[in-house]
């Protein structure tokens, strides 16, 4: 039986995705103090790193269980490659989740540049069955196309996305957990531009959502949504209507805690603008 210490613990994997919120946490405590950890925590063996064994499944019931040292059970799961992994996490993690639609952007994202690194390596006569099966399925956007029933060029974009957040995560990690967090309402089209922006530029916009001062915008402005942005399916348009309807209820919540008579003032414009992004929406139906 491992122990708990001796469980590898991949930053990569772990911030994957987005850490639950306090309260969230709070109630998974909570809940496992008083049931016990009824889900095995899941990790994978790394052939290539003298078989550690790496938690790829389970990070916040890990925190919980080592804090309080409670009992827990393990599971094992097969993979040849990191990218493997990563591609597991995140279609693993989606059927789990609501994900907001910029979320849902960057996982698909993710999985494209993940597929795309298994494709792209040399084979040997081993994998002559997976070149053709590659073959008949056609490109890796059109595979990953049908899966999330969105078009080939949607994920395309959804990798200039991915890669938009990944280059702010080079400079803040803490403003990459906030844009998937949902606490900065940034658009796609911005993040696609930050993803072959001047170092310069993607440091300066990291620094901006660091220390509070980045430019507030509506979840999905009337440029998004009038062109590339546009949603393609319903799946798509309740995507960004939650997303808009979230930041909204933030920005109420906000305006209830703050007595400074300037802030009715700042947020005013800010709930407007959220109020015609879901009117723009509905007119594209």
């Amino acid at each position: 039986m491992i122990n708990l210490q001796d469980i590898i613990i991949d930053p990569e994997f772990k911030y994957l995705l987005p850490l639950l919120d306090p309260e969230s946490f709070a109630t998974l405590e909570t809940d496992i103090l008083e049931y016990g950890c009824r889900d095995a925590l899941v990790l994978w063996k790394d052939h290539s790193r003298e078989d550690q064994s790496i938690l790829i499944d389970g990070h916040n019931r890990y925190e919980i269980l080592l804090k309080h040292g409670l009992p827990f059970s393990i599971t094992y799961m097969e993979f040849d490659s990191r990218e493997e992994v990563t591609i597991w996490i995140i279609t693993t993690q989606i059927a789990r989740r609501n994900l907001a639609a910029l979320q849902l952007s960057y996982y698909r994202g993710m999985h494209y540049m993940a597929d795309k690194q298994l494709v792209g390596r040399p084979r040997n006569d081993d994998d002559e069955k997976s070149a053709q099966t590659e073959h008949i399925l056609g490109s890796t956007a059109n595979r990953l196309a049908k899966k999330y029933n969105v078009d080939s060029s949607t994920i395309r974009r959804d990798a200039r996305v991915t890669q938009g957040i990944a280059a702010i995560g080079t400079f803040s990690s803490n403003a990459k957990q906030k844009i998937l967090a949902g606490e900065v309402p940034i658009t796609r089209t911005k993040l696609q531009a930050l993803a072959t922006a001047e170092p310069a530029r993607v440091a300066e916009v990291a620094t901006a959502i660091d220390d509070g001062t980045f430019e507030r915008r509506p979840a999905v402005d009337s440029g998004q949504v009038a062109s590339a942005e546009r949603p393609a399916t319903v799946q798509d348009l309740a995507f960004a209507t939650t997303s808009i309807r979230r930041n909204f209820t933030r920005e109420l919540r906000q305006l209830e805690r703050s007595d400074d008579p300037s802030t009715l003032a700042t947020a005013k414009p800010v709930l407007r603008a959220y109020i015609a992004s879901l009117e723009e929406l509905y007119r594209q139906l």
